[in-house]
């Protein structure tokens, strides 16, 4: 299998955008959504049969080193997945590609505009998913921010566009939260991958740092999934 498998997959989804960009008649769109999310879960399929289960780390790794440089700041481009995420991340290539079908008979208006939000929005959850290192998830996690604004705000319910700013300004909010989390954690540990930080012993943080970096994740977390009692 190939090394930039998830990186595919991952941005599999931009086919369709770019496809759907030059679009006009309706029906093309639909069916270039359709076809695009089905691709997604269809080429994913293969990782459940080639996943070793006997190995708990991540597998399908695809590093790029020093893939940003900025002084002493050195991040990799990391992808991987473990036996979890790779449930979710074939999950949410099935789910995308259902909800592109179901679609059809509900979205009346600006239907280029909704599948183009559809796909990036695929590709910030498989990035999500697939992150092997802090950056890039925040990266990817902020990345379905705006997709999901624009469904909520153009394609909801009747006070939609109330709904699209709270939705904005909370998960903003959220935001600033985990980026304060990841800084610290970093300039505080060094750590920046994920397996580094689901192994390491933390002696560096004291325990009331260590209860804020969880508190303002597991905050941040809560908003945009959204829980109870930052739902509404």
């Amino acid at each position: 299998m190939p090394e930039s498998i998830l990186t595919l997959i991952t941005f599999s989804p931009l086919l369709g955008v770019f496809l759907i960009a030059f679009l006009k008649k309706e029906t093309a769109i639909k069916w270039a959504s359709a076809l695009i999310t089905l691709l997604s879960f269809v080429i994913s399929l293969p990782l459940m049969k080639a996943f070793d289960k006997s190995h708990s780390g991540l597998q399908f790794i695809h590093r790029v080193p020093d893939w940003i440089v900025s002084g002493n700041l050195r991040i990799d481009y990391y992808m991987g997945l473990d036996g979890v995420a790779l449930l979710l991340f074939v999950l949410t290539s099935f789910l995308f590609f259902i909800s592109s079908v179901a679609s059809w008979t509900y979205i009346k208006k600006r239907q280029k505009e909704f599948y183009i939000s559809l796909l990036l929005l695929e590709v910030g959850v498989f990035g999500v998913f697939s992150a092997g290192n802090l950056v890039l998830f925040y990266v990817f996690w902020e990345l379905m921010l705006i997709p999901m604004a624009l469904l909520i705000g153009i394609w909801g319910g009747a006070n939609r566009l109330y709904a699209a700013i709270k939705f904005f300004i909370y998960t903003m909010a959220g935001s600033v939260l985990m980026l304060a989390a990841i800084l610290i954690l970093y300039f505080k540990t060094g750590i920046i991958t994920i397996e580094e930080l689901s192994t390491s012993p933390l002696y560096e943080i004291s325990h009331e740092l260590q209860l804020f970096l969880f508190f303002a994740f597991a905050l941040s977390f809560a908003i945009k999934i959204p829980v109870f009692p930052v739902h509404t």
